[in-house]
């Protein structure tokens, strides 16, 4: 049998043809229901109709991309918290000891050579910290030569245990002045795309892909 809508009684032969419920006057399935009153949801908000305009973008769930800041606070919290565990070891742990003491080398090795070969010399311009960024670096320095005396002297007694306190307090100390000083003020003065360029770099270099210049 063919279906008909034309003739009477073929309609009343066959099945009836089923139909499709008509939206509820004053709403669309793709908008925010409007009520009679024009100008007005049916909540009786006001409509913002340029919301409707606006472009939808994918972003299948990813994350942004971290500025750079928020990745060297990131090795900072990695850093203190290597020497932490050293400094809560005791003198028969000599192994774990050199193992933690080449752990906090190594990122600091990578997170201070970026900082002076790209972040710093972009945060100088952008903010004009000059003071500060040279008490960063002296601060890098003073690190350095820690660090090195630590890896010339036995780990075995109390004298290596207070210069691993003593790197411990400077690097604690470094770390505020950048957390709360030169970290705002570059992220204030850097635009985004810029942070988050150099964050790109950084990576790079963290996973091996050897030196990329940021942007």
């Amino acid at each position: 049998m063919r279906w008909s809508i034309t003739s009477k009684t073929n309609r009343a032969n066959s099945f009836p043809l089923p139909r499709k419920p008509f939206p509820k006057r004053g709403y669309r399935r793709w908008a925010v229901p409007i009520s009679p009153a024009a100008g007005t949801t049916a909540s009786g908000r006001p409509v913002d109709h340029h919301a409707f305009d606006q472009p939808r973008t994918k972003t299948n769930g990813a994350r942004p991309m971290q500025f750079i800041t928020e990745i060297l606070k990131d090795d900072h919290d990695r850093v203190l918290s290597a020497l932490d565990d050293m400094l809560s070891t005791s003198q028969s742990q000599d192994d774990t000891r050199r193992q933690l003491l080449d752990k906090v080398r190594d990122e600091l090795e990578l997170h201070t050579s970026f900082e002076e070969e790209v972040f710093y010399p972009e945060a100088r311009e952008a903010t004009g910290l000059d003071a500060e960024i040279n008490d960063d670096l002296k601060e890098h320095r003073e690190a350095d030569m820690l660090l090195d005396r630590l890896s010339a002297m036995s780990s075995i007694g109390e004298r290596w245990m207070d210069v691993a306190k003593d790197l411990r307090d400077a690097l604690e100390h470094h770390i505020r002045d950048e957390q709360n000083e030169l970290f705002p003020a570059a992220e204030k003065a850097i635009p985004s795309d810029r942070l988050q360029a150099m964050s790109r770099a950084y990576l790079a270099r963290k996973n091996g892909e050897g030196y990329r210049q940021a942007g």
